[in-house]
């Protein structure tokens, strides 16, 4: 989906769409980053986001989108750690009724 909208964030039109896009485009990044965390141990790299989100036109995704979807994993991984951890607890207690 982004392939079909980096046009619009060329140029002048940048400024123009940033507002509408960027917020978008940090949780899909910080989503496809928890996603390789969670399947690879480690986070996902610049060039690996490009890869997945860029097409063959040169266009990119700035860094600072990478980098502020990358810190919110964070959040993501530690939601993720009590929600294992209370559901294994409850499961657990469950056991002993």
């Amino acid at each position: 989906m982004f392939r079909s909208i980096v046009h619009e964030l060329v140029g002048p039109r940048f400024w123009r769409y940033v507002k509408n896009i960027s917020g978008g485009l940090q949780e899909y990044i910080e989503a496809l980053s928890f996603v390789y965390y969670i399947e690879h141990g480690r986070l996902v790299s610049y060039e690996q986001v490009q890869a997945i989100l860029c097409d063959d036109t040169g266009q990119h995704v700035g860094r600072m989108y990478a980098i502020l979807g990358a810190c919110d994993v964070e959040e993501s991984c530690s939601s993720f750690h009590y929600r294992c951890l209370t559901t294994s607890l409850e499961y657990a207690i469950s056991l002993e009724n």
